[in-house]
């Protein structure tokens, strides 16, 4: 597909360069016509036949994804012996890993859309020192990453006293960042509408004049990019209680990051110039292995008096907390 779109593109602009404009004007016309009959005669079978073939591929790509999953987490087992927690998995080849508890840094909660359907979640887990490699042996491949592959979203809170030792959970209490991320991150999405939008009435103008009002059809694409950057407003989010600091994001797909405060290596705190004038910043924080849970927990658009007031608690909690490596 992309092929064809370049291709097509490439033989757009040339017709551009080399023909005159009475005869691109009488090929877009040409072409609009033909195609305009084309789907006429086609009418509502054609309709029919193109979303029965997208529902099938959507349909193909869910069941191939969940039989893979199956067979790869096949027999999935975690344990726990002492102070370290063992995992098995695998139909055909079988997999068996030891991971000390004191060295998990950072374990992610993942819900795609599915998983938040039936209600279920994935755990992801970094260790110090952590290496993914995708490709050949990449942990994205073999599963490695995953510390629970499936797990009620309800029971997730009863596992975390068994991954983190030492540290006292307590219920989440969340905040918001600034309400100013909605208009922020709507922006791209309605400056995409109005491009092409213009770019539709332009194409339009040479071939017939009150087929303009099809330009305007993408506009209605503004509500709903708007009804989006609200949702994922609504789902950003970061929490410091008991010793661990959690951040969260995403509106179909959700995910949580959760990092004991003895963990912490480096607090990132980044401002663009629009940053500064609308007085955020976006802050990253950074532990001694984060590459198998998407890069840590990260928050964007916090009002630049509370994010300050942040980076300087955790640094506080990072200090009071005895510094212990275990092998």
């Amino acid at each position: 597909f992309g092929t064809a779109l370049a291709g097509a593109g490439g033989m757009f602009f040339w017709l551009r360069e080399y023909l005159p404009r009475r005869e691109q004007s009488r090929l877009l016309k040409s072409g609009a016509e033909t195609a305009n009959g084309w789907l006429h005669s086609k009418g509502l079978s054609l309709g029919i036949a193109l979303a029965t073939a997208g529902l099938l591929m959507v349909l193909i790509g869910v069941t191939v994804s969940i039989v893979r999953t199956i067979i790869l987490f096949y027999g999935f087992k975690l344990t726990r012996t002492g102070e370290d927690l063992g995992r098995s998995w695998g139909m055909f080849t079988r997999h068996v890993s030891r991971l000390p508890r004191r060295r998990i840094q950072v374990v992610e909660i993942e819900q795609s859309p599915l998983r938040r359907f039936v209600g279920v979640a994935l755990l992801r887990a970094d260790t110090a020192g952590s290496i993914a490699t995708r490709g050949q042996e990449g942990a994205h491949n073999t599963g490695r990453d995953v510390l629970v592959p499936l797990l009620p979203r309800a029971d997730v809170d009863s596992l975390l006293p068994e991954l983190f030792p030492g540290v006292a959970l307590e219920p989440p209490h969340w905040h918001s960042i600034s309400p100013l991320a909605i208009r922020r991150e709507a922006m791209p999405g309605i400056w995409l509408c109005l491009i092409v939008s213009l770019g539709v009435i332009w194409a339009l103008r040479a071939t017939v004049v009150t087929a303009w009002p099809l330009g305007l059809l993408p506009l209605l694409g503004i509500p709903l990019f708007w009804w989006t950057s609200r949702a994922g407003w609504k789902q950003l989010g970061w929490a410091l209680d008991g010793g661990l600091f959690r951040t969260r994001r995403g509106i179909l797909s959700r995910s949580e990051h959760l990092v004991p405060l003895r963990n912490l290596q480096v607090v990132k705190v980044r401002q663009s110039p629009f940053d500064r004038r609308l007085r955020l910043l976006s802050l990253h924080v950074d532990t001694a292995g984060q590459t198998l849970t998407g890069g840590g927990p990260r928050l964007d658009h916090v009002p630049q008096e509370e994010g300050w007031e942040l980076v300087r608690t955790l640094a506080q909690e990072a200090q009071r907390q005895r510094f212990r490596w275990e092998k």
